[in-house]
């Protein structure tokens, strides 16, 4: 399950057509060079890598109405310039953190016990591109959600 919210708008997905997990995605991978003298040289990208959502959900009309408002209102906030993103919680794909803090905390925490690392599911700031479409009674969206930042801990 995925749950998208802005503002007092937040549509549930259940019912999913396609679905991708999520993969992380990096602008940068690591590369190794030497130098003249034979020292090694390593540059690695700065910061996490983001990650990226695609998938196609079904709903009726509650559905469809409310992913339009909380496209519309994305919309007008970055015209506006005060965008932040759209809130997502991953309820698919626990999010793990191999070296956590024992202090971290999170809906559906759960410690693995392999070098103190969790498993939980995270909440996300997302940019939301979504393409509509109508089967009778049925609308499907064909969604991509890009992380813009993390919420949890």
């Amino acid at each position: 399950m995925l749950t998208l919210t802005l503002g007092a708008t937040t549509v549930t997905l259940k019912r999913f057509t396609s679905y991708t997990p999520r993969i992380e995605v990096s602008d940068q991978r690591p590369s190794f060079r030497h130098t003249l003298n034979l020292n090694s040289l390593i540059a690695a990208p700065s910061g996490e890598a983001k990650h990226l959502w695609s998938f196609s959900s079904i709903g009726y009309e509650d559905f469809y109405l409310g992913l339009s408002k909380i496209t519309a209102q994305q919309d007008k906030a970055i015209r506006l310039g005060t965008f932040t993103g759209v809130t997502l919680i991953d309820e698919i794909d626990k999010l793990v953190e191999f070296e956590a803090s024992p202090t971290r905390q999170s809906v559906g925490t759960i410690a693995s016990g392999v070098d103190g690392s969790l498993a939980y599911f995270a909440k996300f700031l997302v940019g939301a591109n979504i393409d509509f479409g109508r089967d009778g009674k049925l609308y499907t969206a064909a969604i991509t959600l890009t992380e813009l930042g993390k919420l949890t801990p």
